[in-house]
């Protein structure tokens, strides 16, 4: 279990540390030079200052892609728990 936590935690760090990268690259090959006096530090200072000043679109730059392996995880263990709810009824009514 402990192991598990330490894997989201990272997870959740890589998160936050890669997904403004991304986001500043992305930005950069649409529009161009857009942060030019600070280049990406500054971006990085500018994302994580609106996240501590309550910014949803921040928390979700930097939070989007770990809600999405979230999400994503909650969906398969759904189909699992419904494929195994309806597989021994479906073997009951083939007998």
């Amino acid at each position: 279990m402990q192991n598990k936590a330490v894997r989201w935690i990272i997870y959740t760090a890589l998160s936050i540390v890669v997904a403004p990268a991304i986001v500043f690259n992305a930005g950069f090959l649409l529009v161009g030079d857009y942060e030019r006096d600070s280049g990406f530090l500054g971006f990085l200072g500018a994302i994580y200052g609106a996240a501590m000043s309550g910014s949803v679109s921040a928390w979700t730059v930097l939070l989007g892609p770990i809600l999405a392996v979230v999400i994503w995880l909650t969906v398969i263990k759904s189909w699992q728990a419904l494929a195994e709810k309806s597989a021994p009824a479906t073997a009951q009514s083939a007998s």
